[in-house]
């Protein structure tokens, strides 16, 4: 299998009816002008000439689409403490909601590299800190990739990560989730940093008004077996065109997950090794599963 998790659209609402648990998908194509909802600060000491910046293509190509978010040694000047954080739109979280990232680093690095992913409970009163130490109001860490800098010790390839939250109070709380690029001795001339990619963002709410009623005779898939491509198909009652479809191996793995829009659906499975896996579709009208052949 050459990729462990393809994540290609995560634009729309899947927490239906929950307009105030609104999901949503960020592939960071291009952040020169910023992103929209989202909000970064460098607060490394000494300070560098970069803060988070669009991918260099020349260094590695994207996970997904044309683009993605970087950081790199120039965070920070000199040797010193790399602290640049990107935060996400506030969104109405609670527990077992899931935050969703693919990121790498260049192959065979020397230079270590560390990010962090925290969580805040102050939703549109969320402050980010001062200095390159202090954390703000973003204050849960939910997520701690290399923390002890070892030499191979990020992810050289794409590597996908699924967080689920928790911790939170009961019910729904205002929370803003933030990445947060954090090196120490860390700079041009440090023994820490090089250059690290983040893409396909997803936030996924939690489908807690999603019936559980199987609506597996609804789905087809042709054809199956497949090779290169295989097309579900929806046949719900109503107005329902809103899927999640997910593709798990045997070992219950997710291989593939898209939100798709319409009732028709082509998923490219070239990337999928031979075997015998899961698809399952989510939406408004229950839930269906199918086998799915790949040779």
């Amino acid at each position: 299998m050459k990729k462990l998790y393809t994540l290609f659209t995560l634009a729309l609402a899947l927490c239906f009816g929950n307009a105030n648990a609104q999901s949503f998908f960020e592939d960071f194509e291009d952040v020169s002008s910023g992103v929209a909802g989202w909000d970064s600060v460098n607060v490394s000491n000494p300070i560098g000439t970069t803060n988070w910046l669009t991918g260099n293509l020349t260094v590695f190509p994207p996970w997904n689409g044309v683009g993605f978010l970087a950081a790199n040694f120039n965070g920070c000047a000199g040797t010193g403490t790399i602290s640049e954080w990107m935060a996400s739109p506030d969104r109405m979280m609670q527990n077992g909601d899931k935050i969703i990232f693919s990121t790498s680093c260049p192959a065979a690095s020397t230079w270590p590299d560390r990010l962090q992913v925290y969580l805040s409970q102050a939703g549109t009163a969320s402050t980010f800190p001062t200095d390159e130490v202090s954390l703000g109001t973003y204050t849960m860490l939910l997520l701690d990739i290399n923390p002890t800098y070892a030499t191979a010790g990020y992810p050289e390839s794409w590597t996908s990560y699924t967080i689920t939250i928790a911790g939170l109070p009961v019910g729904q709380t205002s929370c803003r989730f933030a990445f947060r690029y954090f090196v120490e001795q860390g700079g041009p001339t440090g023994a820490n940093s090089n250059y690290i990619g983040i893409d396909s963002v997803a936030y996924v709410s939690t489908f807690s008004n999603v019936n559980e009623i199987d609506i597996s005779s609804s789905v087809n898939l042709f054809p199956n077996p497949a090779t290169d491509q295989v097309t579900v198909e929806i046949n719900s009652d109503g107005n329902v065109t809103e899927q999640l479809i997910t593709i798990c191996d045997l070992l219950g793995n997710v291989v593939y997950q898209q939100v798709a829009e319409t009732r028709v659906t082509v998923i490219n499975v070239a990337e999928l090794s031979a075997g015998i896996y899961t698809i399952t579709t989510r939406n408004e009208s229950g839930i269906g599963t199918k086998k799915l052949v790949i040779q």
